[in-house]
């Protein structure tokens, strides 16, 4: 589409380091034409002189400003300043939350993962890339294993030492290099690397941090292709032990930016372990019990986990199911002695979705039993066993027979 030829809608155009890409075609004549240009005062600092368009920086409310583009964009042609490529972890994601994506159209620049992989030579396809602008340090947790290499959009000059404190304490890791790189593409351009021994250098707010693992990344680490330890987790005792999400998460099938319904999620093992497994996933917590929701918030913020990625539902189903939207997948490890719960779910389902639902009581069973009868599906009976010491000896401590009904729409 010919963004010139255009003289309505909003044009996002991602800036370099030194604002030189806005002196270039197209996005001179598109700053030209503009009637309004938004941005933030570095990005409005790069514009060119004698321009028609009237100057908005980015006020503290920037849902108000959001909604003041989308009015303006009916009739007029509006520009909006971002830095990189606006539709990664740009505003370019937030505008298209609230503006219809036929009225918005964009011109990016490179952006800090493309521009730090050519500087470290590393294959960005082989990169974790996270921002922490926004969330807490622990979402870095589910991209630590051996080897690994993470590129960060650091929230400010105090995330490499955060970072640091976080890797050494809480995960036990002492082998790590890192770099950090700002200005990339600019006269000002910079490069510090050091190690976890070394001491943590003073770095510009804005800049992009990297993170080289060796092999010895400790014992905590839990990558999301695996399974967290049930010692991960805050709960009373009733949880969906490891080896029956590891069963659980295999027939779900989870995949990136679905919609999830954890319900009777307890403390949220079943609920974190989708979300780790299935990035950008919508996921939906559903317990009534209160005292739940609060080991839930605690797991959460431990993992790295947001009310953004975890949604807590304090209602009970099947009354909570209306207000929520369909599904792709559902887990249900609790309420099944309420057959309504179950088929409820089946109706709202989406088309290719899984459903799963483990049973330890007897009711629960023979309600599995029923749907099983009536929907087919796969059926199954699962113990596990743990070694124990018994006196001078071990033995096998047996947990509770599982039956697991697994159900594909």
């Amino acid at each position: 589409m010919d963004m010139l030829a255009q003289n309505k809608g909003v044009f996002i155009v991602g800036i370099d380091d030194q604002g030189l890409i806005l002196q270039q075609e197209p996005a001179l004549s598109l700053l030209k034409q503009a009637d309004t240009i938004f941005g933030g005062k570095r990005h409005l600092s790069y514009l060119p002189a004698n321009l028609k368009a009237e100057q908005r920086s980015w006020s503290c409310k920037i849902k108000d400003n959001i909604k003041e583009i989308d009015t303006l964009s009916e009739s007029k042609k509006i520009i909006v300043l971002a830095t990189g490529d606006p539709l990664t972890y740009g505003i370019g994601a937030t505008l298209l939350r609230d503006i219809d994506a036929s009225k918005c159209h964009f011109l990016p620049s490179s952006n800090a993962f493309q521009l730090a992989a050519s500087r470290l030579k590393w294959d960005l396809t082989r990169v974790e890339t996270i921002s922490l602008h926004g969330r807490p340090i622990e979402t870095i947790r589910q991209f630590i294993y051996p080897h690994a290499k993470i590129l960060i959009l650091s929230k400010d000059k105090t995330t490499p030492s955060a970072v640091r404190e976080y890797l050494h304490n809480e995960m036990g890791i002492s082998e790590v290099h890192f770099h950090a790189l700002s200005h990339m593409g600019g006269v000002k351009e910079k490069y510090i690397q050091w190690q976890m021994g070394d001491d943590c250098p003073v770095f510009d707010d804005f800049h992009t941090f990297a993170i080289e693992f060796t092999a010895n990344v400790g014992k905590n680490w839990s990558a999301y292709a695996g399974s967290l330890p049930d010692s991960a987790f805050i709960h009373d005792g009733k949880m969906t032990k490891q080896q029956a999400r590891i069963s659980a998460m295999a027939h779900l099938q989870p995949f990136k930016n679905a919609v999830f319904w954890d319900v009777g999620s307890g403390c949220g093992s079943i609920s974190i372990e989708y979300g780790l497994k299935a990035p950008f996933s919508k996921i939906f917590a559903i317990d009534h019990q209160a005292k739940r929701h609060d080991m839930l918030e605690d797991n959460m913020q431990a993992l790295g986990f947001t009310a953004e990625n975890i949604i807590k539902i304090a209602e009970k189903a099947p009354d909570c199911f209306a207000s929520l939207p369909d599904p792709d997948a559902i887990f249900i490890g609790g309420g099944l002695s309420n057959i309504s719960i179950a088929n409820e779910a089946i109706n709202r389902l989406s088309p290719s979705g899984r459903l799963v639902a483990h049973a330890v009581t007897l009711e629960s069973e023979a309600n599995l039993l029923s749907l099983y009868h009536e929907y087919g599906g796969q059926l199954t009976r699962m113990q596990f066993s743990n070694a124990e010491k018994v006196g001078p000896y071990s033995g096998w401590r047996s947990q509770m027979p599982i039956t697991q009904w697994c159900f594909q729409k």
